[in-house]
């Protein structure tokens, strides 16, 4: 075999090797495999990791979490459309301002209600031995940046809502 046949095969054999790389590399971007499921899933995972938990432990933990989001999503919801027409108001409305101050503090107290049910219920779910990990769950999660807890999610602001 000459010398440029052989150069041949080997760059046909590395086109080939390059090609299937970028199908592997795009199908798992346009998978959706950084999508909100999937980074759920690994946090479930590493729950279960770090706490240690049994089948059963771990079911009754992710019901918890459903029953609590189902709970929570409405009162986010609520809470994130009148903070927003709190901020929207003149100063000169002070009295619908104030109402809606009223709305907020309600709407925040009982997600802080609901946030500590859920807690309550997590700890009970756990051994003795698994309880020194649930404040840290708990800290964990009030340090998070509030765009990446899963808040209710409403129509983003149009550019005329901006001006």
């Amino acid at each position: 075999m000459s010398k440029v046949r052989l150069l041949l095969l080997v760059v046909g054999v590395l086109t080939v090797l390059n090609v299937i790389l970028l199908a592997i590399v795009f199908s798992s971007v346009f998978s959706g495999s950084n999508s909100q499921e999937a980074m759920q899933r690994r946090e479930d995972r590493q729950i279960r990791e770090i706490f240690q938990f049994d089948d059963n432990q771990m079911q009754a933990f992710l019901d918890s979490k459903d029953r609590h989001g189902t709970a929570i999503r409405p009162l986010q919801i609520k809470l994130q459309q009148a903070s927003e027409q709190y901020y929207l108001f003149p100063d000169e409305a002070s009295d619908q301002k104030s109402l809606l101050l009223d709305s907020i503090m309600n709407y925040s107290r009982q997600i802080y209600l609901l946030n500590d049910r859920h807690f309550d219920e997590i700890r009970k779910i756990c051994r003795p031995d698994q309880l020194k990990h649930v404040n840290g769950l708990i800290i964990d999660l009030l340090r998070r940046p509030p765009e990446s807890r899963r808040r209710g999610k409403v129509n983003p602001p149009k550019s005329s809502d901006m001006h």
